[in-house]
This record gives structure tokens, sequence and C-alpha cells, in this order.
């Protein structure tokens, strides 16, 4: 079965028995129960449909994270939502570098810098992530076009500091070449491996490439290169410090949210603290999903963190 636009909307008519333009009204960090299954997409995509809200969706673990981001790529396309992994980089190994996470990352905080998405699902300890604020990331931001000006090596040098490693021939992501006037990049966040010629310190060219065949596959458009977590300087801010005015933050289980980032938290200084989160938090209206059958488990959350009023 094919969901077409006709389709979808019937069901977001039907699926979403909440008055939304009510509950996002609602100043109190409202909850809500009786979302099933698939039916949390349903709703989270109605969400953002409804209200032409930005939407960041925090749940407890990295596995159920991407799952709903799937779900919810099938209700509003892939380039609508984004999956924000979380998990720490290890700073007694600085140099090791998960490429997918990191280009998921980077991708996402790429997505918000440019307003390119709609919802951003991540995790427990994404959200807890110290990342660089916007500011601070868009100035660090390299931007390559064709009759932009770089000194090739000092554009090399750049790359390598911000994570990408240098060898004879491309591979996999995370890799650049240089060979005279011809820098090859293979980005962290998935696009092709893309070859750059320079006339003295000017782009003359930019052309995709098969890693194969090394011939040039089509023509390349401008390219924006972050750096990779590890490289992250002034980490004085959070994933929702990057949520446009307005924007909503949806709790799934606030108490094993919480409750994850208490067992993981480290003395390093890479996650922000509770007091920290509640504060992020109070900054943008929220909605919070409870799902667990212990009505007392709730009660004993909410008298130990207080990130919500009775």
């Amino acid at each position: 079965m094919i969901f077409t636009d006709r389709i979808r909307e019937t069901i977001w008519k039907r699926c979403v028995d909440l008055e939304i333009d009510v509950l996002v009204k609602d100043t109190s960090h409202p909850r809500i129960k009786g979302l099933p299954g698939s039916l949390l997409a349903g709703f989270l995509a109605a969400l953002s449909k409804q209200t032409e809200r930005f939407v960041l969706c925090v749940l407890p673990e990295n596995e159920e994270a991407e799952a709903l981001a799937d779900q919810l790529s099938g209700w509003m396309g892939d380039t609508q939502v984004g999956y924000y992994p979380g998990g720490e980089e290890d700073p007694e190994s600085p140099l090791i570098i998960n490429p997918r996470r990191a280009g998921l990352q980077m991708g996402v905080l790429g997505d918000l810098l440019h307003s390119r998405i709609s919802i951003v699902v991540t995790s427990a300890s994404g959200w807890a992530m110290r990342i660089p604020g916007p500011e601070s990331l868009r100035r660090a931001a390299v931007v390559l076009e064709k009759g932009v000006q770089f000194d090739l090596m000092e554009l090399t040098e750049c790359l390598i500091s911000y994570g990408y490693t240098r060898e004879v021939m491309v591979e996999r992501p995370g890799e650049i070449s240089l060979r005279g006037g011809i820098l090859d990049v293979f980005p962290y966040t998935g696009e092709a491996p893309i070859r750059i010629e320079f006339f003295g310190d000017s782009v003359e060219s930019m052309r995709f490439f098969d890693l194969n065949t090394q011939l040039s596959t089509s023509e390349g458009f401008p390219l924006e290169l972050l750096p990779t977590p590890i490289a992250w300087k002034d980490r004085d801010a959070a994933l929702s410090s990057y949520l446009p005015d307005g924007g909503l933050v949806f709790l799934k289980d606030p108490e094993l949210v919480l409750g994850v980032l208490e067992k993981t938290h480290t003395d390093h200084g890479l996650l922000l603290s509770r007091a920290e989160l509640e504060s992020a938090l109070a900054c943008h209206p929220s909605i919070m999903l409870h799902t667990l059958t212990n009505p007392e488990g709730v009660i004993v959350y909410k008298r130990k963190c207080g990130l919500y009023d009775e």
C-alpha cells in the first residue's frame, strides 16, 4: 500500500483524538497517555503539521529513538525528520570516531542551522550532550562552492583538525585526499565523495565521483563541512538551544529519561547536569507522554526530580 498525501491526511485526522491546539497552549507541561506503538509517530507528525512548530522528541534509549525516527520518516518524508544519536565521545581516546554517529549528529545540526527539518528525535544521552551553540558552529562551518577562495594547504589542515583523516585515496566517510590542486572529500554526513579542483586559491569545479571508477558522476553542489564531535570547542549549549522560537519539546517517559542519565552521567563534563536540563526545558513549551503502568513510579520521580509540577 502506498501512503499518498490524501491517505496520510485522513489518518492524521482520525488517529489523533486530541485537541492539539489546546494541548500546546497548556503552559503546565501537559501529560498525555494512550499512544501505543506506531500511533506515537502519527501523533507527532500531526502535532508538527497542525501547529507548524518544530518538535524535539526525547526518548530514553538510542534504539527506541532511531526506530521512532524511521516511523516518522514514513509519515513525513526523510527530509523532514532527523535522528540525533546520543553517546559520549571518549575523552581518553579523542582520536576514535564513530563515523555513522558523528555523521548523523553533524547532519542534524547542519539541518537545524538552516531550518531544513521539522522534527528531531534523540535519546536521553543525545538530549544531555554538551555541544557548541548555533553561532559557534555557524562560525566554524567551512562552505565550499565554485569561486570561493581558500589556501589549499590551510584548508586541508583545517579539515584534519575537524576530525577528517588524510589518505592516498578516499574510501570511506571522514577521509580526504590531496593530489596537486585536487582535493577529494568524503563527508561524514552521507553525501557522495566529491572532487574539488582548485585554480590557485580559487575553487574551479566540484564534481561527485564514483569510488570504484574514480570517474565523475554529476556536478557537485555547495558543500558545508562542520567539525566532528571530537573537535567541538565551547561546549556551552544543548540540543534544545537549536530550537526555533515556538519549538516544542516532547518527552516520552521523562522518569526513564532522567533515570538513564543518572546511570550514565560521568565526571568529564560532556553531559549536562539535571539542573541544566531543567533550565533548558523551562525555556520551551513541552509535552510529556507517560507509558509506565505504575503510577507510584511517576509520583516518586516527580518528588525526586521536580521536572514538572503536580
